[in-house]
Parts: structure tokens; sequence; C-alpha cells
């Protein structure tokens, strides 16, 4: 047994980058003979050793290329190929296997084979996947968009199999396009061998292109030997070749040896697509990163976040369990480095001001005030003393903590166990410095038409496309106003920085302000906007090219930040928003017309308020132009006529 911790190290390394390429469609499978072995396919081995026989020959050491090459010598093409076809069974009922469904499994944009059976586009058909089959340089031309199948050495279709000598040699003049076209994808993707042997002269051809074309600097592949035991010699051969290795008898341990070589590929290929559970900082950092690039981070996303870490929320105070002991390492770790993080940036001084004190504490004097302060640094010095946050994860922790810094958050209690006092646990205070709001909030909440136009006056003077941030925040103002063709300019010229700084978010939120505000000029031709009609009729004509559910479609996988703006602009959030406000409403009108003698807990007006309030920081500190769209108008009404 293989019990090198370093080695099982850099495998799981290796499926992190396989299953990244996955992601990202820039994985490529190679897939041999191995793979279609239990499906009653010859491997190459034992092909060669039908057509030795044939022609008498003995030798321990076979020849793979000149054995088949002396057939077609001794008795000419039309026995050859009929020889050909009866060992690699063409024209025979044959069933996928397992693997062929595992390899459709990967989801592979490009699946290139040098199996001259039909098995994978079997498995293709079984799966519900479209492949479109190239066998020859002319099918090239003709692909269809969506996942391709590379017959590299042909098919028995076509009468242009490559299996003799003669066939490697003609390669690069019989099959140019294909080659090249291989050689471009080896060169530039992730490359998965499936099936293959280290004798396969396949693997030593293509492995000595891209080795010719670009030296040491190609993406190394992976090679799964799923028949041989570990080997170091071996392992540090291929990997000069630019092929890791990866052996099922290090991954799989006592299962090892204990199936055939397709069950231990098999198993392979399911330890490759099975995802790794992510642990809670990574799942918690996951679902919070696309408000790095937003300025409000909406409480329901926070919320529901912080709550699958094992995190609680309450009147924007973060806590976990009361009773810490119920919590589990994990989220005592992501709490307390969480709660480290933010003391650190304190200074280690954590000043408390009078509106923002922990719960049932009311100070009735500055002293008072001072004194709490003192008693809460005492106890958070107690808390942290023998704390050691992981380096390694810290990064992750600052990143959480910028963006509970853009929501509703305000402050964490930490709660510090107490063996020598009558109270059995002590609370640490530790409040969150939050965002700086701009100055034209406090305007626009107030309805002061007068004042934002000042700044929108001021912020004229100083547009520019080294701070596209500007241009976001004074197409927001101007769409306030009722200008919405500057607000359409602005938007514009922040989308197109954006997307040259490649802050794909961003752009994405901008090019959807373009969307909304675009529509509503083009529905009256500019008339009810203030626009003249031909300026309307040049918004129209860019409206064309916007195309928000391409343009999604198209953006880097962000994790959940996907989520988050597909939930925008397909304005699932507001939807969502509206349920909950309709419930609460039902629920203000029930105890509104009932008659208490005494009222516990919160009422629903309130919930319901601070919903409201957190949608309306949500689009307006990042700047969503959606006043006008009946899914936003919704919200406020039913909350207005909660308030009646």
């Amino acid at each position: 047994m293989i019990n090198d911790k370093n080695l099982r190290n850099q495998y799981e390394e290796s499926k992190q980058i396989i299953r990244q390429a996955m992601d990202n469609h820039q994985l490529v499978l190679f897939v041999g003979a191995g793979a279609s072995i239990a499906s009653g396919m010859p491997t190459w081995g034992a092909a060669i050793r039908v057509i030795a026989d044939r022609l008498s020959i003995n030798d321990e050491q076979l020849d793979y290329l000149r054995i088949p090459q002396y057939y077609f010598n001794a008795r000419g093409k039309k026995e050859y190929t009929q020889l050909m076809r009866e060992i690699f069974r063409h024209g025979d009922y044959l069933v996928k296997n397992e693997i062929h469904d595992k390899i459709i499994e990967f989801d592979a944009e490009t699946i290139i084979t040098t199996n001259y059976d039909h098995l994978i586009e079997q498995a293709a058909e079984d799966n519900g996947r479209i492949l479109s089959i190239v066998s020859k340089d002319a099918d090239l031309p003709y692909r269809r968009g969506g996942r391709e199948l590379i017959k590299m050495h042909g098919d028995f279709e076509n009468d242009n199999f490559v299996l003799k000598e003669d066939d490697y040699l003609a390669y690069s003049r019989n099959f140019k396009l294909i080659e090249n076209y291989v050689k471009s994808l080896i060169g530039t993707k992730v490359v998965l061998f499936i099936g293959y042997s280290f004798n396969d002269p396949d693997l030593k051809l293509i492995f000595s292109w891209v080795k010719d074309i670009l030296g040491g600097d190609f993406q190394r592949a992976y090679l799964i030997e799923s028949g041989k035991a570990y080997d170091v010699n071996e392992a540090e051969y291929f990997k000069n070749f630019g092929i890791n290795l990866l052996y099922a008898s290090v991954q799989l341990q006592e299962k090892y040896g204990k199936g055939t070589l397709t069950d231990n590929l098999s198993w392979m290929l399911k330890w490759l697509l099975e995802a790794d559970e992510p642990d809670k900082l990574a799942r918690l950092y996951n679902e919070l990163r696309p408000f790095k690039s937003m300025n409000y981070a909406s409480r329901k996303y926070v919320n529901n976040a912080l709550r699958n870490a094992g995190i609680w929320v309450d009147n924007g105070t973060l806590t976990i369990d009361d009773l810490i002991e119920n919590s589990d390492d994990e989220t005592k770790f992501i709490f307390k480095s969480l709660a480290y993080e933010q003391w650190i940036r304190m200074g280690k001084n954590i000043e408390l001001s009078e509106k923002l004190m922990p719960e049932g504490f009311e100070p009735k004097s500055d002293d008072e005030i001072t004194k709490k302060c003192e008693e809460n640094n005492k106890r958070a010095e107690e808390y942290f003393k023998d704390f050691k946050p992981d380096q390694a994860k810290q990064k992750f922790i600052g990143q959480i903590l910028d963006v509970l810094c853009k929501s509703n958050i305000i402050c964490l209690e930490a709660h510090l166990p107490q063996k020598k006092s009558a109270a059995r646990w002590l609370r640490v205070f530790i409040p969150l410095s939050g965002m700086d709001r701009p100055g034209w909030i406090k305007y626009m909440d107030e309805f002061n038409f007068d004042e934002l136009e000042k700044i929108a006056k001021e912020n004229g003077e100083h547009l520019s496309v080294i701070c596209p941030e500007l241009y976001m925040e004074q197409g927001y103002i101007q769409f306030i106003l009722g200008n919405t063709l500057a607000a359409y300019n602005c938007y514009k010229n922040a989308k197109g920085v954006y997307y040259k700084r490649q802050e794909y978010a961003k752009c994405f939120i901008a090019e959807f302000n373009c969307h909304i505000i675009g529509k509503t000029i083009t529905a009256s031709n500019g008339y009810f906007r203030g626009v003249d009609p031909d300026e309307a009729e040049t918004i129209k004509d860019e409206m064309k090219s916007i195309s928000l559910d391409k343009m999604f479609n198209s953006l880097p996988d962000l994790g959940e930040s996907n989520k988050v703006l597909k939930d925008l602009y397909t304005f699932n959030v507001a939807y969502t928003l509206f349920q909950d406000a309709y419930k609460s409403f039902e629920k203000v009108n029930e105890q509104a017309e009932t008659k208490y003698f005494v009222f516990s807990g919160t009422a629903a007006f309130a919930g319901m308020r601070q919903d409201i309030f957190d949608y309306y920081r949500y689009i307006s500190l990042n700047y969503l132009s959606v006043d006008d769209y009946i899914e936003h108008l919704s919200i406020f009404r039913i909350y207005f006529q909660s308030i009646v």
C-alpha cells in the first residue's frame, strides 16, 4: 500500500486542475482501446497477436506497426481490410459499457479517439448528447456547433483507418487538417488520456508532435494507468515527457486489484467526476464573492450564506450558537477568524459609540461608555489569547469581512465561556466598520432633487475613464432626475471601461442598466423621456447588439456570483421579495386586526420594513435603474399598503 501523503496530495491537485478545466470548458478527452475492452473490443496487443498468428510470427516482442504492415504486404488491401474488420468487430452489435457513459458525463466539448468503434456515439445518444463526428479532413468544415468527436485514426466506413506502418508515415499527408487541429488542442487545453497503455504507439506519436512544437511550455496532460502498480521511475520519465500519470494503485488503495482493468478505470473516472464537497469557508466565500464587485450586499444572500456556514444573524448581529459547544470546529474557526480579523483592523482597540452598544446596555454617561469599552477590550484579549489564524485562509476571511461591511451586519458577538463566574458566558462585542454611504443617498432619501442636481453637475466635471465607478453613480443620479439619455450614456461609458479592465461582473451590471434604460427610451421613441427621436433611433440600433442572455452565458465561471447576476437580470430577486412581502402583508393585517393583552416577538411590519429597506439600499447603492419596472414598483406598493 502506498502511504505517501505528498503523492496523494499531488493527485488531489491534479483532480482539481482537471475539474477546473471541465468547468471552464478547457478539457479534452483522449480515448483509447482500453475504454472498449469490456464491450468486446480487443486491446492493441491482442489485435497484433491475432495478425502475428496469421503470419506464423512467434516473437515475444511484437512490433505494433510492422506486423499489420507485413500482413498488408503479404495479402494485399482486400484481405488486409477484411481481417482488420473481423478483428475490430466491424458490423458486430456491441454494447457500450460504463466507461463510455462516464466519458460522456465529463461533458467535454471535444473528445478525440483512436478507436474505430461507435460506442462513444452510442453513449452520447443514450445520454441525450449531440456529437458532431469528424472522421476525415473533409468533415471538419461541416461541424455543427456544440460538442465534437474526432476520430483521428479514421474508421472502416470511410476506409481510412490508421493501423499499419505506412498509415502512420503518411498520416500528416492524409489527415493534415485533423493533425493540425489535434496539435492545437493538446497545446492549449488540459488533456486527459483514458484507456491507453504505455505501449500504444499513438501516445508517443501525439506527444512527440506537441513537444516538437512547444517545447516545455505546453500544458501537462494526464493519463490514467489502471493496470500497473506505481513506479516512481516510470512516473518521472513520463512527467519529463509532459504527462502526469494517475495510477489507480495509488488512488484506490485497498480497492485496487479486486476488480478488472475496466473496474479500475471506471473507479478512477468516478473519482475524477465526483466534486469534492467544499469546506464551509470555501462555500461561504463562493456565496459572497459576487458582492466583491458590488457596493451593497443584500441580506437575503448574506444571511443565507452565513446560515449555511452555521453562523446566525439577528437584527444585524452575527453570532454562532449560544450553546457554543453545539457548533462544529469549522464553524467556530470561521466565526473566530472573522472576529479576529475585525479586531486586528480596529487596532486591537474596540471603541463603542453610544448608538452601537451591546444589546440591553443603555449608557447614561460617557464614563459608562468608557468603562464598557474597557471591559469589552479585556474580554477580547482573553477571547483571542491563544488563537492562531490560518494564514492560508486569512485572505478569504478578509474578503468575506469586506463583503459583510457592505451589508446590514453591524457587529459580531462572540461568547466567552466563564468557568469561575456565575454567568456562563460573557459577550465580546465587535462592531463592523461598515461602508461609507455616499452623500447623495441622503438627498435621494429626502427627495431633495435640487441637491441631486448640484451633485450631478459637480460629477460631470470629473467624469473620466479612469473612474468608471463615478460614471455608474452619475448614471443612477441622472436616472433619478429623469435624464434618461444622460443616464444611458454614463452606463455605456462605464461598461466599456469595465470590459477593458476585465471586470466582467461590473460590466454586466452596466450592460443591464443600458438594456433597462434603452428599452424605456425606445418604447416611446423618446417622446415621453425628453429624448430627441434621432437619438432614440440611435439607441434603438445599439439595443440590437445587447443580449443579456448571451452576455451572461459568456461570463467566466464566478461561482455563486453567476447566480446573483442571473437573479438580477431575470428580476428573480424582485419576484422573491414580492412573495415574501405579500406574506408579510397578510401577517401585518392579521396582527392589526387582533387585540393583544401582551405581544411578544418581532412584529411582522418590523421584519417587512427591514426587508424593504434592504432592497432599497440594494438597488440604489448598486446603481440599478429599475424604478420604472412593475416588478420593482409592486414591492414598494405593497409596503405602503401595509403602512396604511
